[in-house]
């Protein structure tokens, strides 16, 4: 049996090992490196996405958004679309995925919408403009 002040060191030292390790890859790591393939890394990401997706649609047998959580957990199906079950995208991820787009189409709507009401102004010229707010204000006082 190894004396306790031995057992106690060995266990402070085998508590520093992860630590220590993650300081010395921290330190041997190039962040131009992660910068360049992180390029590579979003482009393979939306590629499985897009597979994903076109492979969903060209099914057809079931198009809610919960066939995704099924496929997720499905290793045949994962492998048919050369993914592991991992890689596969739930329907929550899928939801996120579209909802940025949804954003980025409001936003360049209203930026349509604001031009065009710029550009109406410029050529009509009006003395007043009137909005909804200020009749609803004024039919309220």
């Amino acid at each position: 049996m190894l004396p306790e002040f031995l057992i106690k060191t060995i266990d402070y030292l085998a508590s520093l090992t992860m630590p220590l390790a993650l300081l010395g890859i921290g330190g041997s790591l190039k962040f131009e490196s992660i910068k360049k393939e992180s390029k590579l890394t979003l482009i393979a990401t939306l590629m499985k996405i897009v597979k994903q997706l076109f492979a969903h649609f060209i099914d057809g047998s079931d198009v809610s958004m919960k066939r995704f959580d099924h496929h997720k957990q499905d290793e045949v199906y994962a492998a048919l679309l050369e993914n592991t079950p991992d890689e596969m995208a739930s329907s929550h991820q899928i939801k996120r995925f579209f909802r940025k787009f949804i954003l980025v189409g409001n936003w360049l709507f209203r930026k349509i919408l604001l031009q065009l009401f710029i550009w109406r102004l410029h050529i009509e010229q009006p003395d007043i403009i009137e909005t909804i707010y200020a009749t609803t204000l004024a039919r309220t006082i």
